[in-house]
């Protein structure tokens, strides 16, 4: 809320930003989302403390995105105007049920995806595409279709590489093998920028709000 306020401040009237708006959910599921949202604040207070610290990089990103997936696929529609606007659908409900089971496989089989860097399970090629189009879903609904056309296009090239001639081509890698580095590694979905959102952002973003709501902004605007 703090970062969408100062930069609607910064634009001229009229203008507006690239970000999808919210819902206004109300009810039992209103309430609901707000306690995911204070676990999910309260979650990168806890692991930014000095004395516990993050947890290790794909456990605290996956919690992070299971988080964020959660709040997104309730609060934004995937078609504005035509999905419910006050209430998730039925879709949203189970992307939101399928995303977190995606991540928590991760928490939970962590010391062997550690321990077998270089492979996987039928289970986790499974998940591991259900969170590549969940991470896609999740982009289009709240910052339009650029980045998702843009990934969906780096993923086909990764897959399809083999049949394109000329310099441009290369040798092709199997499905299997993209779902690995996406899913289980620290190189794709779960990699360096999530890993900066889920630890130095978050943090951030939890602070700011808080100094926004309690007036502490103003006060360093004041002084």
């Amino acid at each position: 809320d703090c970062v969408a306020e100062v930069e609607a401040a910064q634009l001229p009237e009229g203008v507006k930003t690239d970000e999808a708006e919210a819902r206004t959910l109300s009810g039992w599921i209103g309430a609901g989302a707000g306690l995911v949202a204070i676990a999910f604040a309260l979650f990168h207070i806890w692991t930014a403390a000095p004395f516990v610290g993050a947890y290790p990089d794909l456990i605290q990103r996956s919690i992070h995105l299971s988080f964020a997936f959660v709040l997104c696929f309730l609060l934004y529609p995937a078609r504005p105007g035509r999905s419910p606007g006050r209430r998730p659908s039925i879709f949203d409900w189970a992307f939101a049920g399928l995303a977190l089971i995606a991540f928590a496989y991760i928490v939970v089989h962590y010391n062997w995806i550690m321990e077998n860097p270089s492979d996987s399970t039928r289970t986790a090629i499974v998940l591991g595409t259900i969170v590549t189009i969940l991470t896609l879903e999740a982009a289009r609904r709240t910052i339009g279709l650029t980045f998702t056309v843009l990934a969906s296009l780096g993923i086909a090239y990764a897959l399809f590489g083999a049949w394109i001639p000329g310099t441009w081509g290369h040798r092709g890698f199997s499905w299997i093998s993209i779902q690995e580095l996406l899913y289980l590694s620290t190189q794709g979905i779960l990699g360096t920028v999530t890993g900066i959102s889920a630890t130095l952002v978050a943090i951030f973003l939890v602070f700011g709000s808080v100094l926004q709501r309690t007036g502490g902004g103003e006060t360093f605007v004041d002084l």
